[in-house]
């Protein structure tokens, strides 16, 4: 992918933003904010998803705010389904999905 002509630029800290890390799918806090974020998501669509596991999880710590993007395994009576989701922790305001993909 070209990203502002920087095809195989190091995009590294670029514009002060530290990269993301690979974060451990088994840790607490990644799991609650995966939680998080199919109860939210069932809140707003209205749906019955049920958080099974998180398959892959990145995360951008920003000092008082941490960016997660996760690869998310959920199921209904419908089937299984690996959904995306991107949610910020922060931490005086606490949680808030920013975005989900079912």
């Amino acid at each position: 992918m070209i990203l502002w002509g920087l095809q195989n630029a190091n995009l590294q800290g670029l514009c002060g933003i530290p990269t993301a890390k690979k974060a451990d799918v088994t840790d607490i806090n990644v799991i609650e904010m995966a939680k998080f974020s199919v109860d939210k998501y069932n809140e707003e669509a209205g749906t019955k998803l049920v958080f099974m596991k998180v398959i892959a999880c990145a995360s951008w710590n920003l000092g008082v705010v941490t960016v997660y993007a996760l690869l998310i395994q959920t199921q209904d009576s419908k089937g299984t389904y690996i959904d995306k989701a991107v949610a910020v922790d922060v931490t005086i305001i606490g949680k808030k999905l920013l975005w989900y993909k079912h």
